[in-house]
């Protein structure tokens, strides 16, 4: 579905909309019948707009579906709407998308309200208000009801909006991950290198729904209707596209006007211009795009098991239905860790090469396998995340029902292009932050397949160790002292270590520390080859067996011929058991990481009061206005911004003053959006060895937490507000949903200063806008 603004172009389609809309739907839009109101209706959304008025349009396939409006009334903050959708698409979501679109284009007008009459009966009006998670007062006529929807910065829309996006974007996955039908196509003059491998793969996949093999030609020519030379394309949820390069938009083209849900694309897209024509084309149609230069996806679990893979370097089907989904921008990556995961036990149930990733992203699949009772692990290894200002809040979603790993070895910043913005590119955070801002995502990073394995095996089947303590229990006494050391590398603390002869009192003395006052979180159990590694495997399976409690038992036993391997106990769980001392104390260690994160409840993210949303979206829409590169707004602009958020800038600190210089604000990160940061002194961020940093948005418990982190300001939240000055908790507040509130915002910048009682006041700052398709560096 596209949404964009009418034009007089549209004239005839919008007239036939409002021509095909049933008497009920036009009595509840124009409150009566009668003949030409659609047509008025039509000739002025399209061609007689009044000033700070704004019409959209959503279109499914060139077909208008529904169209939304606003237009201005007496009172300059608020605005009349309607809306109206097409009799086969209401109940699906259409009314609302174009109702959010108008909240954002109303706000930047510096609209506060909107007003809308309905019919009393006019049941669905009323839900779409109520549902949308703004505040709406009802007014209840004897006929009618008059409703007023307020536009002001409002955490609970926020949230809703998200919600509703993540329902959509996960909806529109279902063709691509859930096919009944796939077709494969070529197109003349493909090199046919991957076509019949993607057939082979999909027949011996046990996929049962239909294959469709497109003859070459067909899929460059084809039109719906086809013709003497080129067959039409069937029908397809799903199409694995091999065609020529210059052939791909012509084949996606009509995969879309045969109904096509779902494109992979094989091909390799040459040229930016080609990809642009491409993803214009997924746009129109409403297919989601796999690639291009993809090597495939497969699905294991059983009632929808397929493979569309296009080569046979890339990863297989294990043989039963896996636990774990797979994102790779890297076919063979991607094989060497299912590869690595199915040899531990926990194969993939799904694996997806997301290829140049011109359309669905590592955020995508992640959404989708958050809602997949199959999948309890996600690993992604990625170039890049996707978008940005999504990844962290997707993140910490997924992340609360199951663990999400990151192998970052390949990492890479997205290239920027906002290196000659006027005056300067805006700051990086220092490279140093990332580990941290990857932990608060709930995100465990780790440094390539080995580590990987690791540690889904310490996270697949036990406790996780809350705090880490750890206890011992060798047959020599040189391993117990390799181990602590490893382990006290590792950041784990050793709470005992015991030294036992035989198989027996290594059982009797690992229960009587899980059963004692102070009972570790963990127990590593370590042997030499001597009891030999199968008398040591039965130890642990004895200890698993009879220990008391919820506890992590990890199994070392050196010269084992696998890194790490599961030892299935007689329950549903097993027993890690790794090769290396070092490995096993890394794994418990982050695994420990994930417990920590886990343990701390999701904080409510407050609204601050006093905050000009609209006057902040205005200011930002006239300087990108006359700024087509964007740049940084002028000090009496940058005063102006921060009054908008309830912040005021106070005259320059005198020479002999004893504040405490402190440096804040936000800054956009190429990998999980906009983050909030806290250092002393005013040095710039790449200067600074270390700083606090906080994802967006907020919550009032990170904002305590960053202005106590420093020694010398932990009393920055006990000063009371004033005029000139505030509170360092409350200043990070507003700044955090300022930039929520401005995607555009590359970098808000405070210096400050604190005096003795704890009160702060802002001395200088710096704004960097930057056009929504403008990359930071």
């Amino acid at each position: 579905m596209e949404i964009r603004p009418s034009t007089p172009a549209d004239l005839e389609r919008v007239t036939r909309f409002y021509s095909r809309l049933s008497e009920e739907s036009l009595r509840q839009r124009f409150f009566g019948l009668g003949p030409g109101l659609g047509t008025e209706a039509a000739r002025r959304i399209c061609c007689r707009l009044p000033e700070r008025a704004l019409a959209l349009v959503a279109l499914d396939r060139g077909t208008v579906i529904g169209v939304a409006e606003y237009f201005p009334t007496d009172e300059p903050s608020a605005a009349e709407i309607a809306v109206t959708v097409a009799d086969t698409h209401q109940h699906r979501g259409v009314g609302t998308l174009l109702v959010e679109q108008l909240v954002d284009a109303a706000r930047t007008e510096g609209i506060t309200v909107f007003t809308a009459d309905a019919l009393t009966g006019n049941r669905a009006v009323a839900r779409l208000f109520t549902d949308l998670g703004l505040p709406v007062e009802h007014r209840f006529g004897a006929d009618e009801v008059h409703c007023l929807v307020h536009l002001g910065l409002d955490q609970h829309y926020t949230d809703a909006r998200a919600a509703r996006s993540r329902s959509a974007d996960v909806a529109s996955l279902g063709p691509l991950l859930r096919p009944q039908t796939i077709a494969v196509v070529t197109g003349a003059g493909a090199t046919g290198k991957h076509t019949g491998q993607t057939l082979s793969a999909l027949r011996s996949s046990g996929f049962t729904g239909d294959i469709v093999p497109v003859d070459p030609g067909a899929a460059v020519n084809a039109s719906p209707s086809g013709g003497p030379d080129a067959p039409p394309l069937p029908a397809a949820d799903l199409a694995v596209l091999d065609v020529p390069a210059a052939g791909l938009v012509r084949a996606a083209e009509a995969c879309g006007e045969r109904g096509v849900r779902a494109l992979v694309v094989l091909t390799r897209c040459c040229g930016a211009q080609r990809a642009a024509a491409l993803v214009a084309v997924c746009r129109r149609y409403g297919m989601r795009l796999v690639g291009p230069g993809s090597q495939g996806l497969f699905v294991s679990e059983t009632s929808v098991r397929f493979a569309a893979c296009g080569t046979s370097a890339g990863p297989r089907v294990p043989e039963g239905s896996g636990s774990v989904g797979v994102a790779v921008q890297s076919g063979r990556a991607g094989q060497e860790m299912c590869e690595a995961l199915e040899r531990l036990g926990m194969g993939a149930a799904a694996f997806v090469d997301l290829g140049d990733k011109l359309d669905v992203s590592g955020n995508d699949v992640l959404q989708w396998w958050e809602a997949d009772p199959d999948v309890r692990f996600v690993v992604l290894r990625l170039q890049s995340f996707g978008n940005p200002r999504a990844f962290s809040s997707i993140a910490r979603s997924a992340a609360r029902s199951m663990p999400l790993l990151a192998v970052v070895d390949t990492w890479q910043a997205p290239d920027g292009d906002a290196d000659d913005v006027p005056g300067g590119a805006p700051a990086r955070l220092p490279a140093s932050s990332r580990g941290e801002l990857f932990r608060q995502a709930g995100v465990t990073a780790v440094g390539g397949t080995g580590e990987l394995v690791d540690t889904v095996a310490i996270m697949a089947a036990q406790c996780l160790p809350s705090a880490g303590r750890v206890a011992l229990v060798a047959n020599t006494e040189e391993m117990a002292s390799r181990v602590a050391v490893e382990c006290a590398e590792a950041g784990l603390p050793v709470r005992n270590r015991s030294v036992v002869p035989s198989a027996d009192d290594c059982v009797r003395r690992c229960c009587e520390l899980l059963a004692g006052p102070r009972a570790p979180d963990a127990i590593m159990v370590v042997a030499t080859t001597q009891p030999s590694a199968e008398d040591t495997y039965r130890i642990l399976r004895q200890i698993r067996a009879t220990a008391p409690g919820c506890h992590t038992l990890v199994g070392i036993v050196p010269g084992q011929p696998t890194r790490v391997q599961l030892l299935p106990d007689a329950g549903e769980g097993a027993v890690p058991v790794f090769a290396h001392a070092r490995e096993a104390a890394r794994a418990v260690a982050r695994a420990r990481e994930r417990a920590t994160w886990l343990s701390r409840p999701p904080a409510a993210v407050p609204d601050p009061a006093d905050m000009d949303c609209s006057g902040a979206l205005k200011l930002a829409r006239e300087f990108l206005s006359t700024h087509a590169r964007g740049g940084w707004l002028t000090e009496q602009q940058c005063s102006a911004l921060l009054r908008c958020a309830g912040l005021g800038i106070a005259s320059p600190s005198p020479p002999d003053s004893a504040e405490t210089q402190l440096t804040t604000g936000v800054v956009m990160d190429e990998v999980f959006g906009p983050v909030a940061f806290l250092h002393p002194g005013d040095a710039d961020l790449h200067a600074v060895e270390r700083t606090e940093t906080r994802l967006l948005p907020l919550t009032e418990r990170d904002a305590q937490e960053m202005a106590t982190a420093w020694t010398g300001t932990a009393g920055l939240h006990d000063a009371s507000r004033s005029r000139d000055r505030t509170v360092l908790p409350d200043v990070l507040l507003r700044l955090s949903a300022l930039a929520q509130l401005l995607p555009e915002a590359a970098q808000l910048r405070v210096m400050a200063g604190a005096d003795a009682a704890g009160a702060v006041a802002l001395r200088e700052a710096a704004v960097c806008l930057l056009p929504e398709g403008l990359r930071v560096p």
